[in-house]
């Protein structure tokens, strides 16, 4: 078998070993269609020949066209694949003995057993070095190697990994489950290789050859007590290893015990880490959860521990409505300067957030000496008080909703009064046209405002439209930003009409909104030719920016999100926006597609009416182009950008899927732009500037290299000279 057989067939084995799920879904789609294929052909025949002699040997012709295929598909796999395995890489076993320090052999009747950890290739077939230092999985796959992640040590000791290529390191790690004994061993699978060390969770290791020797250290003893400030054991504290997770409850004296690997220590020793072992104390107590750093030395010498707890003050309080009713399910959240300066926020944990009961009590308990804010929120509708989602994003204090302060300074309890939860009102409000006719049918809107623009933000806010009265009534689910919009828009004809307030000037629940002449957009969406109904436009607000580089000032725009709109069924979208801003839109989900399509964002062009317009024709592709680039001696060019130049008719961002083309090139020089549509295309690779030979500082740009390809062309050699 060639090289170029092997190759394919290995990369066809692998591929389908590492997606199981696909693999089995091809085979199964193949085999229902040439069932289907096959049944059709059988109906037709029976009708043709109605004896059932004809019946029955029809039927028993098309089983066996169905199964033999399946049959030689699958014998033909698992002939080919060890085939192929053999001629990439010579297969060797590797033998070796595992045994204690304790001058005992690892029997299977103590349970033990070596894990194969990591493969490192310091010398490859065909002189090509490999990454080092891979996992398992990603380094050598199954169908390659044969090789099983883990052995079972024999009565003598000896264990062995068969399947394993020529010319790599071996790291095996063994451990004894047990008397929780480990040790690992890097062993050269052949003679050939070179390196005499290799590192692994930083220990280094001598490269031993086969058969080798693995000696399993006895793990180490961690343990001591958990007492408060007063030096009063501490019972119940659930007491975990960072390192290996293991936990354990300290007893009625606060003391705790487990077995921990010795390696892990010996690696945090030579990286002077410390290690972590947390201690959270039982459920209603008084005391903070803590995360003890301690030097990996200090517990290897096996010194008892003394660990102490810190108490944390309480603070309860209660939550009702303006009548007096609890208000279960809201989240209270400490906020400012809830952790004193003196102690590091890595070493004691507080329980910063809570959640109100059936009676709407709460209890949360504090750092001494921390002063803070208690914050409100609440994912129930109909509420003053912001989502939780608001809260976590840190928005909470732009809300109107008040907060509590909390003082515990003097480190002694505190109970608060109840919190007063008001419900939200609906709000009214009335639109008024230029003349000051009612808007009838205009959409109304309250959304925040974007604090580092000050420009509205109008994604994902609920629309209402006004009745024949010019009046529509908000049902306010959460408590609105202080900085919080109101907006109306309408669309008479080919003009559009905009007008905003603030919330703030809502009163006693009504607001009034005066329209005035905005911006009409619009615009179509096409896919194929064919209209997109509900497809998802994003607009977006360009915001001039300016840069200072060195002596000169760059001026330029920057995007922001603004709003989304879907199309209705004959593909067209329309909305209104200010008079006085600049925009740009791009289609983010079309006929099902949404990840795989990112059109450019365009900006919008006034047409003969002053309305603008953004129109999009999206193409769907199944063919592709690929090839490699090279220098003026063919030499494979690592990282060079290459794409379908953009020219007059030709937008290749606008074909569906093509942003998941492999632009760069990788090791060898190979680029794949997948999902073009048929046609001649003009493909484009940037050269990098050169040094000005008669002034170095200076670089010289060069024009990018242009070629001619046509879709499914797949041996496109570009060559850049430099």
């Amino acid at each position: 078998m060639n090289a170029w057989t092997t190759n394919i067939i290995y990369s066809a084995a692998s591929w389908f070993a590492q997606h199981n799920a696909l693999s089995s879904a091809f085979l199964l789609i193949l085999q229902v269609s040439l069932l289907i294929t096959f049944s059709r052909v059988l109906v037709v025949a029976c009708r043709n020949h109605p004896t059932a002699v004809h019946r029955i040997w029809f039927f028993t012709a098309t089983l066996a066209l169905v199964l033999i295929p399946m049959h030689t598909l699958r014998i033909g796999w698992q002939v080919s694949v060890p085939i192929a395995r053999a001629a990439l890489y010579d297969l060797v076993e590797l033998p070796s003995t595992a045994s204690s320090n304790l001058s005992e052999t690892v029997t299977p009747a103590s349970n033990p057993m070596v894990n194969f950890e990591h493969l490192t290739a310091p010398v490859a077939k065909d002189g090509q070095t490999p990454p080092r230092h891979l996992a398992f999985a990603s380094a050598i796959d199954t169908l390659r190697s044969k090789v099983q992640p883990r052995a079972f040590t024999k009565s003598d000791g000896s264990f062995e990994f068969s399947g394993l290529p020529t010319g790599w390191i071996a790291n095996a790690y063994g451990y004894h489950r047990e008397r929780l004994l480990d040790g690992i061993v890097a062993i050269g699978t052949s003679d050939d290789v070179s390196l005499k060390t290799s590192t692994m969770e930083a220990l280094t290791l001598p490269v031993l050859r086969s058969p080798a020797s693995l000696v399993l250290e006895p793990g180490v003893k961690v343990g001591g007590v958990i007492v408060d400030e007063l030096g009063m054991p501490v019972s119940g504290t659930m007491v975990s290893s960072y390192a290996s997770g293991y936990k354990v409850r300290t007893d009625a004296l606060g003391k705790f015990q487990y077995d921990e690997s010795a390696l892990y220590f010996k690696a945090m020793t030579r990286l002077d880490e410390r290690c972590s072992i947390f201690a959270t104390p039982p459920e209603k107590s008084d005391y903070l959860s803590a995360n003890f750093r301690l030097a990996a030395n200090e517990i290897l010498c096996g010194k008892s521990l003394r660990l102490s707890l810190r108490k944390g003050v309480k603070v309860t309080g209660k939550v009702i409505t303006e009548d007096g009713q609890p208000i279960a399910n809201v989240r209270v959240k400490a906020s400012g300067d809830w952790w004193p300066q003196e102690i590091e926020r890595r070493d004691l944990h507080a329980s910063t957030t809570c959640v109100t009961n059936s009676h709407g009590q709460y209890e949360i308990l504090l750092l001494p000496g921390a002063k803070c804010d208690l914050l409100f929120a609440t994912d129930e509708s109909g509420y003053a008080l912001p989502s939780n989602l608001e809260l976590d994003r840190g928005k909470a204090n732009q809300f109107n909703s008040p907060h509590v302060e909390v003082d515990v300074t003097d480190g002694k309890p505190v109970e608060l009064q109840p919190f007063v939860v008001s419900k939200l009102a609906p709000l009214e409000v009335s639109v008024l046209r230029i003349d000051g006719r009612p808007a009838i049918g205009a959409v109304v809107r309250l959304h925040e405002q974007n604090q580092r623009t000050e420009d509205t933000f109008r994604r994902e806010a609920e629309t209402f439209t006004t009745d024949n009265f010019g009046n529509a009534t908000i049902e306010i689910k959460r408590n609105p930003f202080s900085n919080a919009l109101i907006e109306a828009t309408l669309i008479d004809g080919t003009h559009g009409y905009f007008g905003l307030t603030s919330y703030a000037n809502a009163k006693s629940g009504k607001a009034k909104i005066q329209l005035k002449n905005g911006t009409l957009i619009q615009g179509r969406v096409l896919m194929q030719g064919q209209p997109v109904a509900n497809a998802q436009v994003g607009i977006h607000l360009r915001v001039p920016t300016s840069t200072q580089q060195g002596n000169v000032s760059v001026r330029g725009y920057a995007t922001n999100e603004y709003d989304f709109i879907r199309t209705g069924t004959d593909g067209i979208y329309r909305t209104v926006l200010p008079k006085d801003k600049e925009f740009e839109v791009n289609v983010q989900m079309a006929g099902g597609w949404a990840h795989e399509l990112l059109t450019p964002v365009r900006p919008l062009r006034p047409n003969s009416e002053g309305v603008l317009t953004g129109d999009f024709d999206l193409k769907l592709g199944v063919e592709g182009i690929s090839g490699v680039v090279v220098d003026e001696s063919d030499k494979p060019l690592e990282h060079m950008h290459v794409e379908i130049e953009a020219t007059s008719g030709i937008d290749p961002r606008s074909f569906i899927g093509y942003n998941q083309s492999q632009f760069t090139t990788n090791t060898n020089g190979k680029f794949s732009l997948t999902n073009v549509p048929a046609g001649t295309y003009t493909i484009t690779v940037p050269r990098p500037p050169r040094l000005n030979p008669s002034n170095p500082a200076q670089l010289i740009h060069q024009e990018p290299v242009r070629a001619t390809a046509r879709s499914g062309d797949r041996n496109l050699c570009i060559k850049i000279r430099r």
